[in-house]
Order: structure tokens, then C-alpha cells, then sequence
């Protein structure tokens, strides 16, 4: 029931950020998708209920995938399209959670203030026997 619930408020929001939703396909096939992470920034200011629905509805139609079961704290940031979110996922609020290009399973719990980093200047995590910082770079 509750599920049931959630679904529809977020269809709804979604369906009351359409026009956002339709500026954000043509900016981000005018700009290749590097647009995605302003308008991630953009939303994460709305505070409270409203933003979290906000936010999940707006990253259900933007993102690679986002389950509308999941909660978004405040001031989380994305910088990937191709991040995935699973049913269940609790990202934590205040103070801001920064999520790069990842998988996030379901059920997932992520604390406030965490960073998951991704991209080219990051570190190699192949030998899980050797420490990370001792481990080379990507270039």
C-alpha cells in the first residue's frame, strides 16, 4: 500500500516537473549529457518531503536508473547519467553526499557525508592486497 503510494506521489511530481524534465533532454543533447550534474545541483536545494520526491522523480527519467523506492537526502549531488539506483537505497542528508559513477544495490545504506568517487583520476583497486594509496592511478 505504502509502495503504492510512493509511486503515484512520484508520478505526480514527475508529471509536475515535465517541462524541466523536457529542457534537461534538449540542454543535455545540445551539451552530450555534461548538463546532467547542474540540474542534480539545481534540485538538491529543495529542501524536505517535497525535494526528496522531487529529486527521485527527476532522476527516474535522467539516470541510468533510479527505483522510485529509495531515499535521497538533502543536498546529495550526482555527477554521472549512467548511476544506478536500486529499490530500497537510503543516501544520507546533511551534510551533502557526492555519488560519482556507480551501482548502488538494493537496500543500500549510505551515511551522510560520503563521497563515491569515479573517473579517470582515481585510483586502481585491483589487489586487494595492496593498500589503495599505494596503488597506481588511472589515467
Amino acid at each position: 500500500m505504502i509502495s503504492s503510494i510512493k509511486k503515484n506521489i512520484s508520478n505526480f511530481i514527475a508529471l509536475l516537473l515535465s517541462p524541466l524534465l523536457i529542457l534537461f533532454y534538449v540542454s543535455s543533447w545540445v551539451s552530450n549529457g555534461r548538463i546532467f550534474a547542474a540540474y542534480a545541483q539545481l534540485l538538491s536545494l529543495i529542501p524536505g518531503k517535497i525535494g526528496s520526491y522531487c529529486w527521485i522523480s527527476f532522476y527516474r527519467f535522467s539516470m541510468k536508473f533510479c527505483h522510485f523506492d529509495c531515499v535521497i537526502g538533502f543536498g546529495t549531488l550526482f555527477s554521472q547519467l549512467d548511476t544506478e539506483i536500486s529499490q530500497g537505497v537510503y543516501i544520507g542528508g546533511s551534510p551533502q553526499c557526492n555519488i560519482g559513477l556507480c551501482k548502488i544495490g538494493k537496500n543500500c545504506l549510505i551515511a551522510s557525508g560520503v563521497h563515491v568517487m569515479s573517473g579517470s583520476k582515481q585510483r586502481k583497486f585491483d589487489d586487494l592486497e595492496i593498500p589503495i594509496l599505494q596503488q597506481v592511478r588511472r589515467i
